[in-house]
């Protein structure tokens, strides 16, 4: 190796098992770690009494950097702190989750949630019956914008009527980690006619696939595959494959590989797609089955174009401007 391979990943959240993305992150870097017997550190910007804010995770970023770990391995948090961060440490090499930049030090992944969310979206209108469904976002950023996006465009191409309740947790990175407060999010949602809930949330989700359940309603689970939480109640869960991609940057940077700056992941790359499993089958006919299957290969041959939210901000399908 032409430098002193030291990884460490900062995770923004409050828990690591999270039954979402960080134990996605989480179980990628296991992967590697059996399979090189290196060790990668895992940080919390949530330890040591730190603020959950874009300063605390500078601080940990410089802080990690000062003890010699490269690369560093973050989730995106905004685009003025990313820039921030990688510019002012040029020398250190960085893996980061959802972002969207042309810097040479930094490996950028971004994830096309809008594929998977429009698949959800779909199946979440065809076993409506209120045909109100519900979207409770972590934080009301770009990323989740997009995923908000494909959600409503999915429900939209089953039923062009179809009504979505959009609400954001927090702005601030306790919008990951507030699974009660993602619960009574719900619980209104749910009083207010919403049958179907989609949770892209972290390990909030877990709040709103318990009150769907509570309720009767059904939910859908985010990142990992959740429908196991609460089978019979989760309808499918969105699934983002970050912990392969975690393990695949980590074996790159390893072997000194730092070609690519930014890789784009969706359904074709097997990159995002939805959970179907014993859990859900008894929820989803075969004739349901068979049309996300086809509106998936659509997607992937582009008979159905989803343009990136993260990149256009703009949220349109053929009935207008969504958002």
């Amino acid at each position: 190796m032409a430098y002193d391979f030291k990884p460490v990943m900062i995770y923004d959240g409050e828990e690591i098992m999270d039954n979402a993305w960080n134990e996605a992150v989480h179980t990628g870097i296991e992967k590697f770690e059996k399979k090189f017997g290196i060790e990668v550190k895992e940080a919390r910007i949530f330890a040591n009494n730190l603020t959950p804010n874009a300063n605390s995770l500078i601080e940990a970023v410089f802080a990690h950097a000062k003890a010699g770990f490269n690369p560093i391995m973050i989730n995106d948090f905004d685009n003025e702190t990313m820039r921030k961060i990688v510019r002012q440490e040029p020398k250190l090499r960085f893996i980061v989750f959802n972002g969207i930049y042309n810097v040479p030090n930094a490996h950028f992944f971004m994830f096309s949630y809008q594929e998977a969310a429009f698949l959800a979206g779909y199946l979440a209108a065809k076993k409506s019956n209120s045909k109100k469904l519900g979207f409770i976002g972590g934080r009301d950023i770009s990323g989740i914008r997009n995923t908000l996006c494909g959600y409503i465009k999915g429900a939209r191409h089953a039923l062009a009527k179809a009504e979505v309740e959009a609400t954001f947790i927090s702005d601030a990175l306790d919008g990951w980690n507030s699974p009660q407060r993602a619960y009574e999010i719900a619980m209104e949602q749910i009083a207010g006619g919403v049958d179907v809930l989609y949770a892209a949330a972290g390990a909030s989700s877990r709040g709103v696939l318990r009150a769907a359940y509570e309720k009767g309603v059904y939910s859908i689970g985010a990142d990992s595959n959740q429908n196991d939480l609460y089978p019979g109640s989760v309808l499918t869960s969105v699934l983002v494959n970050v912990g392969d991609a975690a393990y695949r940057a980590l074996v790159a940077a390893y072997r000194n590989i730092w070609r690519e700056q930014l890789k784009i992941l969706g359904l074709q790359e097997n990159g995002v797609g939805l959970a179907f499993d014993r859990h859900n089958a008894p929820l989803i006919s075969g004739q349901l089955k068979a049309e996300i299957d086809q509106l998936q290969a659509d997607i992937i041959l582009k008979k159905i174009d989803l343009p990136n939210y993260v990149i256009t901000k703009q949220c349109i399908d053929q009935h207008g401007t969504i958002f």
